[in-house]
């Protein structure tokens, strides 16, 4: 005669308690996740549409630094002149003679 086994409910009532316990917490665990899905997903969006409006300002700003690198240059240089000129008129009203070799 086959000796069938009790069930685990019988045999090991806290093993089966324990058991009944973890999957009503994955079952829970699942329905949140399931609840956030949507939420998840409009953060994503979101992020998307922040990430492509970085990318636009940063394209926007390196073509304006492009731009504005030779106009820097030349106030540069410009400022230079202007530094070299005031000097030499200073120069020429202090009526400093020029050593000439």
């Amino acid at each position: 005669m086959l000796m069938l086994e009790p069930p685990l409910r019988l045999a090991h009532p806290i093993l089966y308690l324990l058991q009944r316990q973890q999957r009503q917490r994955l079952q829970a665990m699942q329905l949140r996740q399931q609840a956030q899905q949507p939420q998840v997903q409009r953060s994503l969006l979101q992020l998307r549409r922040q990430q492509v409006r970085l990318q636009v300002q940063l394209q926007a700003q390196q073509q304006m630094r492009q731009q504005v690198q030779p106009l820097v240059q030349q106030q540069q240089q410009l400022t230079q002149q202007l530094r070299l000129a005031r000097f030499l008129r200073q120069l020429a009203l202090q009526r400093v003679p020029v050593r000439r070799p």
